[in-house]
């Protein structure tokens, strides 16, 4: 994938990624349309801007092994036993500091991976890795794309010291809250 800039010239995707995290001044925030912000969110802002990211994952979070096809663990040239313990991170809410760390570790090589079929999205991709999440046990019983990349570029990065990345479940500043419905939205 590239983009033409104004002067003519092509730019790639990881490129083009490098400028946007360059134009973030403090943060870069991603987060879906289940996340709820609460009283006192501040404090994982804080934690961010100490830590480099803040991800959520959630206290009854799935292995990553379980959920995620064996092809992305071979694009990132990764053995499955090494993750056998890591949690998965909830995918729905993240902040990343632009420091060279942090885009360099993992936004480039998420953002890489993203461009790889042979990451993202594996050759058997269908219906069945998404639908077998709800069995239990068992490595590799689906694959959760974005999210399982995430997860194996922070356990990756941080180790043992992945939980300064995660943001503790007993803050509870922020919760996702998937299928939520709000009549009163826009009526504030």
């Amino acid at each position: 994938m590239a983009q033409v800039n104004e002067s003519g010239r092509s730019q790639s995707a990881s490129q083009h990624q490098k400028a946007m995290a360059e134009r973030a001044t403090t943060l870069i925030v991603w987060q879906d349309a289940s996340v709820r912000w609460k009283d006192g969110f501040e404090v994982i802002f804080k934690r961010a801007a100490l830590y480099g990211q803040q991800i959520v994952v959630t206290d009854h979070a799935d292995r990553v092994t379980s959920n995620t096809m064996p092809e992305m663990f071979q694009y990132m040239r990764e053995d499955v036993c090494r993750y056998h313990d890591v949690p998965e991170i909830a995918n729905a809410m993240a902040l990343h500091r632009p420091d060279p760390l942090v885009v360099r570790a993992i936004m480039n090589p998420w953002a890489r991976c993203a461009l790889e079929a042979s990451c993202m999205c594996p050759s058997n991709y269908n219906v069945w890795v998404i639908r077998h999440c709800v069995k239990l046990g068992g490595n590799h019983r689906c694959h959760r794309f974005d999210q399982s990349a995430l997860t194996l570029l922070t356990a990756k990065l941080y180790g043992e010291k992945r939980y300064k990345v995660e943001i503790p479940e007993q803050h509870k500043h922020v919760r996702v809250m998937r299928g939520d419905r709000l009549k009163t939205y826009f009526q504030d």
